[in-house]
Parts: structure tokens; C-alpha cells; sequence
């Protein structure tokens, strides 16, 4: 229970912890957060399950738990430790270091939770550094699966190849144009490794950074760099994960179009008109570098560009990239280079642009696995563009405590839409990894072009449990096909004790027994019929899976399939009696409202509560908290169940109508002063909020270095220490936290010496 959570920037100080964990099964458990945390689900992924036998057998005397050794075992094998359907048997590196062995799981838990099985006994991973041998090698049929093909083979000589099937898929992989970000400032602030790097300041100019967004084609890209076998990107966050957004396409955004005489035209405009003699050349010139003033000083705009050296399709997409900026005149000096240099000119902030590649993946959590890596916070060790945003950082905070899956997708558009407006870390493509399969000694491998679960490197058990050793160069009398269930024939809906009638048609030519699994705990012995009933104790909806096996041949292979069944508990019924209350009674814009729903179960079932505001914005809990932006009328629903299945409707929902008015930002205006050196002195602003239960915070910053802030209080006292004049900037803030309501005006501070 002292699993801590990590919150950067504003959360710091606050780390859920794990509250309690209550064991409710064989394989179920409960764990109770001491607060809201909702990547939590992802936390726990990475976490290995140690089985029960490695850590309770074996206790010292001083009641500490010891390892089991492997060689103790009582049935001379060497288990696993973990909880993987695969694992690795053997002590160190493997002996030829260039292949590996991953044997199946024994005490997989999947076997009885389930009746998953693996038709295959073993899986060998073999590194092949040259992938014209691995591509013979598949022909061949000496491997059974070439895990990225390049584009030309899969394009060109793939197709009509006897045997070999060919798979494209995105998996998370994507091409990045940085821009870097690091200021001179921060440079020197941060010290260490980036006293050893440079970048150019003129890439933080949001003119330079939409040209540069105007030079890259991503359909060419695509096109002559992947062949075709890739899709514009627009987020960090993968065009297969669920929380991606496609900024274009999602709201009706209109991205930054591919045009090059446009970036050309708007660098021009924007004063980078010059050629190097300082001479005004013509907007539709072929000058590169166009040249403009900066800080008096004739500047051109010339940087460095670094990629890759590792495959030819860094160098190819680099030159493309520096094509296509020549013509909006940038002049790229292209370099391409190690991943041990990337990485160090990384840690030092040593380049201007690059291009690069970040990888998630599909169940990547979009504020922690992904988005993180643009949080300030993260400067020196992921953040490669040295970006700052304090919105973005706030939109992130929030996105990890909105538990509301719905309400935490807009937080997280809002990051992924604000990123690309940003136009730091531009994303050019997600390029699909691409797969050759050999069906000479395998068949049953199923589509993954469409079900990327299925891929053997995404590391999931569904394919091993559905190919069958069936290819044609297998001997006739040793192929094998795994059972195939053709329908589950289960009673769709059930009560409470009433018997639930299962069945299924499996076709094998093997002698087959069937095993249930009823969703509820419990499982069928194994049966020579697929016909049986179950009764449930409880109402529900329950995943039913079936389990089929053969009892004789050589393979004996396991097929499963997963149905479903709906139990209703006729005594159970709905909350009733819905009411709902809210405060203020009159909010405005300004306003946290907080709202409170009541409901009566007389079965005495803990009930469950969520609302929709009206807004686009949702919650759940009873009593939440919201804020409305917008001053208008808005229809409040509260939606209250029991989550049981009994009679009458769920949930049940109720109403209420809340009238919001618009809070108005607060208004200030500051004096001109003259005061005297080290005499202390009153200085008061005026200050007005029509709103008058409104809170005023005042920021006064003196302009000498220091800072002074009062709620409520107009005025305050500050000493001059010097005989030099400045201007004093005082803000005003409602504490509404809407846009436009932290205001300030400056005066003009005339410090005399004392007479």
C-alpha cells in the first residue's frame, strides 16, 4: 500500500496512495485509491504478478519470505516467474546471443480463468541484421514471421510471393520535425550538459515556425518515403489509440496547409524580404536564405538539420524536408548522424531542427505515456523541444484526476490542439510496421491489418492461441487444424436461480471435451457434450467463455470462444425519489457550483451518480463541483443506478434548470507617483468589479525585483531602496479563472533622494 503516484507543476504535494486491497476472488481484486488518479489503470500494467508458489513456501526464521529455488521444485521444472503466457527458460543471455527461446507458460492463469490455451510449445526470436537474409529466410520458410519489411519489399516483391502473407499496421511509431525551443535564458539557468550546445533563437518566432509548418507535405512524405504505407499525423498520441486527436477532422479545424510560395509570402511580409547584400528582392524570388533585420544585425535564415544515419529513409525524408523549405527560402544544413550523437545532442540542446521519430504505443495512457513529454516540468530529460507552456501544463494536471472518462477526452483534445497550434513538435506521419508471414507451416493467424492485438510484437496471446500447424509442407498425416466453434448457442437472458441453458456446434476431426466458463467464478469440469446449464446467484452481465480441446491426435490443440448472458434479479428494484440541489442558487461565470443529488434504493443498493451539465461537460459523484465559461440557460441532468439488473429502468434520471449570468472582468487603473528613496510609501490603485461578491487578488510588482500581493486591499506599502526611476505593474485578478479577468495597468514611478 505504499505504491506513491508521481504529479509534476501545480499537483505537487499531492500523491494518491493505494487506501486498501481486498481480495474478492481467485482472480479479482479491489484496489482503493486515497484519491483520484485516472491513469491509474495504466500504472498497474507494467506491474509483474509473482506467482504464490515462489513467495509463501519458504519462510526464515525471522518470519522474512524466501526464494524458492527452481531446482526444489517438486515436479523438476524449472517455472516461471511472472505471469506472461510466455517466458524466458534460460539463465543469461542466450549462447548464441543472436537468438532467443520463450517457452509457454505452465501455470498461465488464463488456462483457468478462461480455458485459453497456446497451440505452439515454444517461440524463437532471431535477430537478423540483414534483412535481405531475413527476407530469404521467410521465402524459405526457415523463419515464420519477418517483423519489419521495408516498404519496397512489401510494396514490390511481397505480393505473389507462394506462402508469405503480407501485414501493415500502425503500432505508434512517428515522424517529428522539432523545432527547438531553448532559450538563451533557460540555457543558462539550467547549466551542466547544455553549456556544451546551441540552437538558433529565431525558431521560437511563431512566423518562422508556420512557414516551416507550410513547407512539410505529408502525403509526399508518406508517399516517397513509405510508399504509401503510412497516415498524416497531427498528435504525439497514435492514430490507433482511442485518446488520439485528429486536428482537421475532429472539430473542423482547418490545419496548416502544405504551401511553399505561401510561407515564402508570409516570411516577406513579416520583414525576411533581404538577400545578404541587404538588398529587397522580389516576394516570388528563388532567394535562399531570404535574410531579414534582427536586432539591427542582416540575419538569415540558415539552420542546422540533423536525422539519422541508421536507415536510408531518414536521409531520404531529411532531403525532402530541406527541398521543400529551399523553396520557401530556409537554407538546411543537413547532417545526419548516429543515435548515440542524436542522443547526446539531445541531453545538450545542440541542434536547431531534427528529424526524429517518438514511439508509444496503442494503450499508451495520453496524459503520462505521452503528452508528458511537452510538460515544462520535463526539460532535461523528455521534453527534446525545451517548450514551456503553463496552459498545457494545467490542462495536463487536470487530465489526472478527471476520472470522467468523457470530461477527461475534452482535457486531453484540448492538450493535443493546443500542441499542434503550438507548431514546436511538428508530426509529419504515422508510418505502419510492416509484417511478412509465412503460411508453409502455420495457417489461422487472422487479420491484422484490422486487429493490431494480433501482431506477435505488441506481446498479447491471441494469435498463439488461434494458429494451427497446418501449412502445406507439413506431412499430410501430421496437419492439424485447432477446433473450430462455429456457434455458442447461450441463453442470452437468465434470472436469478434459474437454470441458463449453454451449448455450442465445434467442428474438429479429433475427438473433442468442452469446458465452461460461466463468468460468475465458476467453471464446467471438462465434458464430452458441449450441452450444460448453470444457475446464478447474483444479476449481472457475465462474459462466458468456451473452452474446446482435442483428446487425440498429435497437436492436441485448444480453441475458445467468448459469448454472453444478462441475469436479472426480479426482487431488485430501481432508485426512486430523485432530487437535486445546487449552490449559489444564482451563479455566475465566476461561480464554482457546487451540486448535491439525493436518491431513495430500498434495497439499500450503494448507489452511483453521474451528471451532465448542459455544456459539453460532464461528471460523476455525488455531491461535484462545476464551472459554466459561458453565461447562459443550462439544463442540468443527474443520472442515478443502482448498476443492478432488477425491474424498472435504469438509471433513473432527474432534471434542473440553472440560469448562469456572465461575471465581468474587474478593471484597474495605476497612478503615476514620485516618492523618495528608503521612505516607505502607500501606494493605492483603483480597482472596480461589477460583481461585487468577487474576491480581489492584487499582484504588485515594483519593477525593482521584488513582488507584494494583498486580497481585498487596494493598497500597499513599499520602500524604494534606490535613486532610479521604473515602472510599477500591478494586477488585479477576480479569481474566476476565466480568460481575460486577470487584468493589470502600469505607473510610472519617479524615486527622488530625500531632502
Amino acid at each position: 500500500s505504499n505504491l506513491h503516484f508521481y504529479f509534476p507543476s501545480e499537483v505537487d504535494g499531492y500523491e494518491p496512495t493505494i487506501q486498501s486491497m481486498t481480495k474478492l476472488g481467485e482472480y479479482k481484486m479491489e484496489l482503493v485509491l486515497s484519491g483520484p488518479y485516472a491513469p491509474f489503470y495504466n500504472a498497474i500494467q507494467s506491474i509483474p504478478i509473482f506467482p504464490k508458489y515462489w513467495w509463501e513456501p519458504r519462510v526464515a526464521a525471522a518470519g522474512e519470505p524466501g526464494k524458492v529455488d527452481v531446482e526444489d521444485d517438486p515436479a523438476g521444472e524449472k517455472f516461471p516467474i511472472g505471469s506472461g503466457f510466455l517466458y524466458y527458460d534460460h539463465i543469461g543471455l542466450s549462447p548464441t546471443e543472436t537468438e532467443f527461446v520463450m517457452k509457454r507458460n505452465p501455470i498461465w492463469c488464463q488456462e483457468e480463468l478462461r480455458g485459453w490455451q497456446l497451440n505452439i510449445d515454444q517461440m524463437r526470436l532471431k535477430e537478423c541484421t540483414d534483412a535481405g537474409t531475413a527476407w530469404l529466410e521467410l521465402k524459405a520458410g526457415t523463419i515464420d514471421c519477418f517483423m519489419g519489411v521495408s516498404p519496397t519489399v512489401f510494396v514490390n516483391d511481397l505480393p505473389g510471393t507462394p506462402n508469405v502473407i503480407g501485414y501493415s499496421q500502425s503500432t505508434g511509431f512517428v515522424y517529428e520535425f522539432n523545432l527547438n525551443q531553448m532559450t538563451d535564458e533557460l540555457r543558462d539557468q539550467l547549466g551542466g550538459s547544455f553549456n556544451k550546445g546551441t540552437n538558433s533563437q529565431l525558431l521560437q518566432d511563431p512566423v518562422i515556425k508556420e512557414a516551416f509548418a507550410m513547407c512539410i507535405n505529408k502525403p509526399g512524405f508518406i508517399s516517397q518515403v513509405l510508399l504509401g504505407l503510412g497516415t498524416v499525423a497531427t498528435s504525439l498520441i497514435p492514430d490507433i489509440n482511442p485518446w488520439h486527436y485528429d486536428y482537421g477532422t475532429a472539430t473542423g479545424e482547418i490545419p496548416v496547409p502544405f504551401d511553399t510560395a505561401g510561407a515564402r509570402e508570409l516570411l516577406w511580409d513579416n520583414g525576411w524580404k533581404y538577400d545578404a547584400a541587404g538588398r529587397v528582392v522580389a516576394v516570388d524570388s528563388d532567394q535562399c536564405p531570404l535574410y531579414g533585420y534582427v536586432d539591427g544585425e542582416l540575419t538569415p535564415l540558415e539552420f542546422r538539420f540533423t536525422t539519422l544515419n541508421t536507415e536510408d529513409e531518414w536521409l531520404t525524408g531529411a532531403s525532402l524536408i530541406k527541398t521543400w523549405t529551399t523553396e520557401a527560402g530556409f537554407k538546411l544544413n543537413l547532417e545526419a548522424k548516429s543515435s548515440s550523437e542524436m542522443n547526446s545532442d539531445w541531453y545538450a540542446a545542440d541542434y536547431d531542427m531534427w528529424l526524429w521519430d517518438w514511439i508509444f504505443s496503442p494503450v499508451s495512457d495520453p496524459s503520462t505515456d505521452v503528452l508528458s513529454v511537452l510538460l515544462a516540468s520535463e526539460i532535461g530529460t523528455w521534453n527534446d523541444i525545451y517548450c514551456a507552456d503553463p496552459v498545457f501544463d494545467a490542462l495536463y494536471n487536470q487530465s489526472l484526476v478527471e476520472m470522467d472518462p468523457v470530461a477527461r477526452q475534452l482535457i486531453v483534445d484540448d492538450m493535443q490542439r493546443r500542441a499542434y497550434e503550438r507548431m514546436d513538435c511538428q508530426l509529419i506521419a504515422y508510418r505502419k510496421e510492416l509484417y511478412a508471414v509465412s503460411t508453409k507451416y502455420w495457417t489461422g493467424h487472422g487479420d491484422w491489418n484490422t486487429t493490431w492485438t494480433l501482431m506477435p510484437d505488441q506481446c498479447f496471446p491471441y494469435m498463439y492461441m488461434q494458429i494451427s500447424p497446418n501449412g502445406p509442407d507439413w506431412p499430410s498425416e501430421d496437419r492439424n487444424t485447432a477446433p473450430d466453434i462455429q456457434s455458442m448457442n447461450v441463453q442470452g437472458t437468465g434470472e436469478v436461480g434459474a437454470s441458463v441453458n449453454f451449448d455450442a456446434n465445434v467442428f474438429d476431426d479429433e475427438v473433442l471435451e468442452y469446458r465452461w466458463f460461466f463468468g460468475d467464478g465458476d467453471n464446467s469440469t471438462w465434458l464430452s457434450d458441449p450441452e450444460t446449464t448453470h444457475s446464478y446467484t447474483t444479476d449481472g452481465v457475465y462474459e462466458v467463455w468456451l473452452a474446446a480441446r482435442e483428446t487425440t491426435g498429435a497437436d492436441m490443440l485448444v480453441s475458445s470462444a467468448r459469448a454472453q448472458t444478462t441475469i436479472t434479479d426480479t426482487s431488485n428494484t430501481p432508485p426512486h425519489t430523485l432530487d437535486i440541489s445546487f449552490l449559489p442558487g444564482s451563479p455566475d461565470t465566476g461561480d464554482v457550483v457546487e451540486f448535491t443529488g439525493s436518491a431513495t434504493d430500498d434495497d439499500g443498493d450503494e448507489l452511483y451518480y453521474t451528471w451532465d451539465f448542459g455544456d459539453g461537460f460532464s461528471g460523476m459523484g455525488n455531491p461535484v463541483t462545476h464551472q459554466f465559461v459561458d453565461a447562459d440557460d443550462y439544463t442540468v441532468t443527474m443520472s442515478v443506478t443502482d448498476n443492478r439488473i432488477g425491474t424498472g429502468t435504469r438509471p433513473q434520471v432527474d432534471t434542473c434548470f440553472v440560469s448562469v449570468t456572465a461575471n465581468s472582468p474587474p478593471t484597474i487603473s495605476v497612478d503615476d507617483e514620485d516618492v523618495y528613496k528608503s521612505v516607505a510609501f502607500e501606494f493605492t490603485v483603483d480597482a472596480n468589479d461589477d460583481d461585487v461578491l468577487d474576491d480581489l487578488r492584487y499582484t504588485w510588482d515594483w519593477g525593482d525585483g521584488t513582488i507584494n500581493v494583498t486580497t481585498n486591499d487596494p493598497t500597499c506599502w513599499h520602500t524604494y531602496t534606490k535613486r532610479e526611476d521604473t515602472v510599477m505593474r500591478v494586477y488585479v485578478d477576480d479569481l474566476s479563472n476565466l480568460p481575460g479577468h486577470n487584468v493589470s495597468d502600469t505607473g510610472y514611478i519617479h524615486v527622488i533622494g530625500v531632502t
